[in-house]
């Protein structure tokens, strides 16, 4: 699991840590503070691909939705549109309905913020958000890289033995 405080006083930020080392089924804190480290987030949107105005006219017969050919038109544009908008954020489609399609994004928090904001108009139907997750950066042999700064005095570094298998 990874927690994420931000911007709060030093002291609040120990005391947190220590706190959660006292909790029984955890492992290890690590405090990421003033590391080279890569701050990553999952997202996946459902979006509609009919329009927001949309509103197909019904056979009498089977009373299923049957769009004309301007409402055609509409959706193709709308779905277009769409897609556009997910690969211009670089989201990968990892699923395709008749009204619906699902991206999927792994980026920066703000860049996720941003991509749901975009797709708004659109008609968002669903966002599935992992929150952040956290991991170092492995250094370069003979980068000029800072290196890592060790965790402050209230985290121990985690002995891998310690940690759960995988």
């Amino acid at each position: 699991m990874t927690i994420v405080i931000k911007d709060i006083p030093e002291g609040k930020a120990v005391q947190a840590i220590k706190q959660l080392n006292d909790i029984v089924n955890v492992w290890a804190v690590v405090d990421y503070t003033g590391t080279n480290s890569i701050y990553r987030e999952l997202v996946m949107i459902k979006v509609s691909y009919i329009p927001p105005s949309g509103t197909f006219s019904h056979d009498a017969a089977t009373k299923a939705p049957r769009p004309d050919y301007h409402e055609l038109i509409n959706a193709q544009n709308h779905r277009t549109a769409v897609r556009d908008v997910g690969q211009l954020f670089g989201a990968e489609v990892v699923d395709v309905g008749s009204r619906h399609i699902i991206f999927q994004l792994t980026s920066w928090s703000r860049r996720i913020d941003a991509f749901i904001r975009m797709l708004e108009p659109w008609g968002i139907i669903e966002v599935a958000r992992s929150g952040v997750v956290a991991m170092l950066r492995s250094p370069v042999a003979g980068s000029s890289m800072d290196p890592i700064r060790l965790p402050r005095e209230a985290t121990a570094t985690p002995d891998a033995s310690q940690l759960p298998p995988g």
